[in-house]
């Protein structure tokens, strides 16, 4: 089975983040966790005298993962941003009376006009996923309505 699944930084971060929180925020956003798994099953055998459906015993055989992103700006969006030049007197210092500036994404795309940027796709290594937590054994009732 094949499974990707959205990962996102909370966007509060830009407000109640520390640094390293809204550096991720800044670089990543979001990003697609692509996971290949391959589970084996097996009926549980049901006690001496017990009637009704079987469980089935679930094992993991392969559980690997990578990240996976496409680097590319929405012209609608925008970021919140610490000011670098808050309370700055030098000339040409931007918003010095704000704590925060706004990006607005619809900036870059002046950057890709002049060919000094472009989207890109972004594939991490694979890592397998040993977490017994997450891919440890299990039984499972197929009969139970979620």
């Amino acid at each position: 089975m094949e499974y990707e699944s959205l990962t996102e930084f909370p966007l509060r971060y830009q407000v109640t983040g520390t640094d390293a929180d809204r550096d991720l925020l800044y670089s990543l956003h979001g990003f697609q966790l692509h996971s290949q798994v391959t589970v084996g099953g097996a009926p549980v055998p049901l006690p001496r005298g017990a009637k009704g459906p079987a469980k089935v015993r679930i094992n993991f055989q392969s559980f690997v993962t990578d990240a996976r992103d496409v680097y590319d700006w929405d012209y609608s969006e925008h970021l919140t941003v610490p000011n670098p030049d808050y309370g700055s007197k030098k000339a040409g210092a931007v918003a010095p009376d704000s704590q925060t500036v706004v990006v607005y994404h619809r900036n870059a795309k002046r950057i890709e006009d002049a060919g000094l940027a472009a989207p890109y796709r972004f594939v991490t290594k694979s890592w397998i996923v040993s977490d017994l937590s997450i891919s440890g054994p299990a039984e499972v009732d197929p009969g139970r309505s979620l």
